[in-house]
């Protein structure tokens, strides 16, 4: 393994035993066809099915390849976060392995990147997901552009783009993640979206429904207005009244 790559390219993962292969080899001739020098980060967040056997296989086979493979599961934002600190590129891709994402769209992002830009995020095009899912998206999409000022028609995206030095500065971590272009926008950082291709998952079920996507969704506003909306003033506000307003015991 190389001391450091150009490219970091961050995959979390959880019981994806189906899609592991066929997801390295389209990525692997994707990057390796552009000459760059690379290196792809799997985290396996507590898998149950095969898919610890099968990256195995593939780290053996790869010299681009490192799998850390947790015991338990933490969820996606805490598996990203682990796998941050394994980095060793300038700039850094994070990618969902269900094969709904092009790798082939990660050059555009990385184009952008060279243009100027800090932080490149897919906008998924014609998404191959259920009515629900773009109902709640398009919700949750709209008070989050209410909330930060940031005009994005894609908040949530599996595939984004950035410079390792933005999340050094911006010390993101656990579901900060999920709305990681916001912080960085609001921060001063050059932020921007870019249309990709979402295709439909073929093996396995999304590990979110319904009701846990809407949990995601209103624990994200939460924090965002309390990180991004209210000043410190205010913060500082709401935290004296939740101490004068607390019983006496």
């Amino acid at each position: 393994m190389k001391s450091k790559a150009e490219i970091s390219i961050v995959v979390p993962l959880y019981n994806e035993a189906k899609n592991l292969k066929e997801f390295y080899s389209e990525l692997d001739g994707v990057i390796s066809a552009d000459g760059k020098d690379y290196e792809v980060i799997f985290v396996n967040d507590g898998s149950t099915d095969d898919s610890h056997k099968i990256l195995l296989d593939i780290e053996e086979n790869a010299n681009c390849v490192k799998v850390l493979s947790l015991k338990k599961n933490i969820g996606k934002a805490g598996a990203l976060e682990l796998g941050f600190k394994m980095v060793s590129g300038d700039k850094v891709v994070i990618m969902d392995c269900d094969l709904q994402y092009d790798p082939r769209d990660i050059k555009s992002l990385l184009n952008k990147i060279d243009e100027g830009y800090d932080v490149v995020s897919g906008k998924r095009i014609n998404r191959a997901d259920s009515k629900r899912v773009k109902l709640t998206s398009w919700l949750f999409r709209f008070v989050v552009r209410k909330l930060s000022g940031l005009i994005f028609s894609d908040f949530f995206s599996g595939l984004t783009c950035f410079r390792v030095s933005v999340i050094t500065h911006l010390g993101i971590y656990g579901n900060l993640n999920r709305i990681f272009s916001v912080y960085a926008y609001r921060a001063g950082f050059k932020v921007c979206e870019i249309s990709v291709n979402h295709r439909i998952r073929k093996y396995g079920n999304s590990k979110y429904n319904f009701l846990s996507r809407l949990r995601l969704g209103l624990r994200d506003l939460i924090i965002l207005f309390f990180t991004v909306v209210l000043t410190r003033e205010e913060l500082y506000k709401v935290g004296l009244v939740g101490f004068v307003k607390r019983p006496l015991i």
